[in-house]
C-alpha cells in the first residue's frame, strides 16, 4: 500500500508531460501490484508480446501502408493508449476538474480521440485483445472490452458508470484485482461486462452473421475469435438459438 498511496500522490503532482512520466507510472503500478514489468523489445516484432511502442502497420485499399505505434501492448490482454492532461487542481467529485487551458469538452474529446486511436491499433493487431486501457497520468483510467475476439464492439468495462478508475480508486481492493486480471487472466472478466440490451443485440446479429457461411460481401470470423470464453458464451447461446454452451463456441469458428 505505501508504494501505491507514493504513486497516487506523486502522479497527481506531475506535469503535462506524456512521453516522460507514462511509461514510469505504467511500470510503478505493475510493481505496485505485483504485476510482471514489459519486456525489451526485441529483433523480430512478431516476438515482442508485451512491450512498450508496439508497432502495428495500417493497410490501404490503394495498397499503401503506415505505421503506429502502441503505447503499451500485452498479447492477449490490452492496447493501452495514454496521454497526460495539464489538469488543474483534481476534485474527488465528478465529472473531473478542467484542464488548465481548456474546456471539460475539449478534455472529452481528447479522450474520446484516445479511445478511438486505441480501437484503430487493436483491430490493426493480428489479434484483437479484450481490453483497452486509456490513461490520462495522474488522473484517470479508462477501461473498454470486448470478449468477441472481433475488436468490432468495445464496450465500457464493467459499464459506463464504472469504467472510470481515478487515481484515488487505486487503493480500492477490488480496483486493484480488477486490474491483476486485465493483465494476466482477462478471460476471468467476460461475465463482468454489462453491455446495454440494444448493444448486446447488435454484437449478437453481427457475429451469427460472421459465422455463417461466407457469401457476397461476408467473410468468416478471424482465426482468434473461434473461441469465446464460457461466461459470454453462455450469454450469447439462447440469443443465438444454440442450447449448449459449447455450441455457441463452435458457431463462431
Amino acid at each position: 500500500m505505501d508504494s501505491i498511496d507514493v504513486l497516487i500522490e506523486e502522479s497527481k503532482q506531475s506535469g503535462a508531460s506524456e512521453l516522460s512520466n507514462a511509461q514510469l507510472f505504467i511500470c510503478r503500478l505493475c510493481e505496485a501490484l505485483g504485476l510482471p514489468l514489459p519486456q525489451f523489445a526485441g529483433e523480430h516484432d512478431c516476438d515482442n508480446h508485451y512491450i512498450f511502442e508496439k508497432s502495428v502497420s495500417f493497410g490501404f485499399l490503394n495498397g499503401r501502408s503506415c505505421g503506429g505505434r502502441i503505447d503499451l501492448y500485452k498479447r492477449g490482454c490490452f492496447v493501452l493508449e495514454s496521454k497526460q492532461s495539464a489538469m488543474a487542481r483534481r476534485r474527488a467529485d465528478w465529472p473531473p476538474s478542467i484542464p488548465m487551458g481548456r474546456s471539460l469538452s475539449a478534455w472529452r474529446r481528447a479522450m474520446s480521440a484516445a479511445r478511438m486511436q486505441a480501437e484503430h491499433y487493436a483491430r490493426a493487431l493480428p489479434e484483437s485483445p479484450p481490453f483497452l486501457i486509456i490513461l490520462d497520468v495522474g488522473h484517470i483510467i479508462e477501461v473498454y472490452a470486448d470478449f468477441s475476439g472481433t475488436g468490432e464492439s468495445y464496450a465500457p468495462f464493467p459499464d459506463p458508470g464504472r469504467r472510470f478508475i481515478l487515481m484515488d480508486d487505486l487503493r480500492r481492493a477490488d480496483i486493484q484485482r480488477r486490474l491483476r486480471a486485465i493483465w494476466t487472466d482477462p478471460a476471468s472478466l467476460a461475465g463482468e461486462l454489462c453491455m446495454a440490451p440494444a448493444r448486446e443485440d447488435a454484437l449478437t446479429r453481427y457475429l451469427l452473421d460472421r459465422a455463417r457461411a461466407p457469401g457476397p460481401g461476408k467473410f468468416p470470423l478471424r482465426p482468434q475469435a473461434s473461441v469465446i470464453p464460457e461466461p459470454l458464451a453462455g450469454r450469447f447461446a439462447p440469443r443465438l438459438g444454440i442450447q449448449e454452451r459449447g455450441a455457441a463456441c463452435r458457431i463462431l469458428v
